[in-house]
């Protein structure tokens, strides 16, 4: 069903956010994995998706645009804002400023990708301020609960540098926000060392 709802959703930033989330995690576990298992598990449900994208019109359609280059109308948001940044290099625009552009070009008045719009909006100052924050948060997977990194480390990856890269950012929707906030209050309460023996 969950699978099913993912394919049905027809958002190609969600399907790889997918992949990439379960290709580090069992890279990062595979140590531990069950191979009598996961193989024919993993081909299994090749075989499903496959039917399902093969059989349903508007998600073959989808896959088809994908494999062919179709960026939705990205690629001209993204030289769009990356033009604009050199305009105020060092401090940026000022957040939600891609708003009042007037970009028509486009169907939505943002970068749908977070690095351009820190760029864009907070400048150079707020893009080494973001890597700090990247920093921290990293360093925090790494040093606290190990039974964890795996999980956590997937999830940042794929969070930030592939949903974030693609889709609506966090720092202006009304749902993506809230997900940091809660994201880094799972980092402190589980990555606590006091919390190492919670699992």
């Amino acid at each position: 069903m969950v699978l099913e709802l993912i394919l049905l959703s027809g958002s190609r930033s969600t399907w790889l956010s997918v992949v990439v989330f379960w290709t580090i995690l069992l890279g990062l576990q595979y140590k531990e994995l069950n191979l009598k298992i996961w193989i024919p598990t993993l081909v299994v449900l090749s075989v499903v998706i496959f039917l399902i994208v093969y059989h349903t019109p508007t998600i073959h359609q989808r896959v088809v645009s994908m494999l062919q280059g179709n960026s939705s109308g990205r690629d001209l948001l993204w030289g769009y804002f990356i033009a604009k940044i050199p305009d105020n290099f060092f401090w940026g625009h000022g957040l939600a400023s891609p708003y009042y552009l007037g970009f028509n070009e486009g169907k939505f008045l943002y970068p749908h990708n977070l690095t351009i719009e820190i760029l864009y909006s907070f400048g150079f100052i707020g893009f080494v301020g973001a890597l700090w924050i990247a920093w921290r948060i990293l360093r925090a997977i790494y040093t606290g609960n190990q039974a964890l990194k795996p999980y956590l480390l997937a999830s940042f990856i794929t969070l930030f540098g592939v949903q974030q890269q693609l889709e609506t950012s966090i720092l202006i929707h009304k749902v993506a926000g809230p997900m940091l906030f809660f994201y880094l209050g799972l980092l402190q309460f589980f990555l606590s060392k006091k919390r190492s023996n919670l699992f």
